[in-house]
């Protein structure tokens, strides 16, 4: 989505989402999520800067929730894993996962995972 073209038309020509999803061929949803995200962002006014990108855009909109159990699972230990299987409901292969998701065992399958513990 051109961001910029979608501020353009909405603030110079007071166009509304449905008009704009028609004229950019950008679904209706997207433009109005993309529009609210814009009005609520603490970082970003129109007009905009000159040096305003759209990639700028979308990495201040579009930023990626941290999740901050993943800072758990960062690096591997054999006795946080032992340590994690003592709770209740906890599984092996949940916790491969978790540690997958952040990297830390990249490229290793659960059965590799599960010998070496």
């Amino acid at each position: 989505m051109d961001y910029k073209k979608v501020l353009l038309l909405h603030f110079t020509q007071g166009l509304s989402g449905r008009s704009i999803a028609e004229v950019t061929g950008v679904s209706k949803s997207a433009i109005n999520e993309f529009l609210k995200r814009f009005r609520e962002s603490k970082e970003l006014y129109y007009p905009l800067p000159e040096d305003v990108t759209n990639e700028t855009i979308a990495a201040l909109l579009y930023k990626k929730a941290g999740n901050p159990s993943a800072d758990l699972y960062r690096d591997f230990n054999i006795e946080d894993v032992h340590r994690a299987l003592t709770r209740k409901g906890e599984t092996l292969k949940h916790l491969w996962k978790k540690y997958n998701v952040t990297g830390s065992v990249a490229g290793t399958g659960y059965g590799p995972f599960r010998r070496e513990l």
